[in-house]
């Protein structure tokens, strides 16, 4: 969760269509390591371990860049229909993944679902790269030009903020106790 925290708060500081494109292209590139790793007899349960770790840090990363994104493309008065639609539609994808990977191992193999997964964000950051839109990120406050340092003290003042107001404080624990 603290990763989460720090990563929405950097997004702020960055251009948001980059983090996607970048997030995007390291998860495919790490997606397709795995099945490479499998077939070079070179899978250890650490290069995992590590694969894993790094593709969690890019998902952080992509989630607040996409979703802050939505108030860049979308005008106000539809912003509650675009952020419903891309939920329901990650809700959908997360149903769907079982049955599909059911049908596919049997005839293709389990490997074959992570080149598909590799190749889902592939398409997804050429997808990305067409969307014309103002991605500039907010201007820096004086911190010496230090995007990273802003974005601690960014996260810092949030919790504090979060802290002293019951009902996000509330729905905060919640969260953090459903993630557990």
């Amino acid at each position: 969760m603290k990763n989460g925290l720090y990563t929405g708060a950097l997004v702020d500081r960055f251009d948001r269509k980059r983090l996607l494109l970048l997030s995007d292209i390291a998860r495919g590139l790490l997606t397709a390591a795995i099945p490479t790793l499998f077939l070079l007899n070179a899978c250890t349960p650490f290069l995992l371990g590590v694969i894993l770790f790094l593709m969690s840090v890019f998902s952080a990363l992509f989630a607040p860049a996409r979703d802050s994104s939505v108030a860049l493309l979308v005008p106000e008065d539809k912003r509650l229909q675009a952020n419903s639609l891309i939920h329901t539609s990650w809700q959908f994808a997360a149903l769907l993944a079982p049955p599909v990977a059911m049908m596919v191992i049997p005839v293709a193999g389990e490997q074959s679902l992570l080149w598909l997964n590799a190749g889902s964000f592939f398409i997804s950051f050429w997808f990305i790269g067409k969307i014309r839109y103002d991605a500039t990120p907010v201007a820096i406050p004086d911190a010496g030009g230090n995007r990273f340092k802003t974005s601690w003290s960014d996260m810092r003042a949030g919790l504090e903020y979060a802290w002293r107001n019951k009902p996000i404080r509330v729905l905060l624990i919640m969260t953090t106790l459903n993630n557990f």
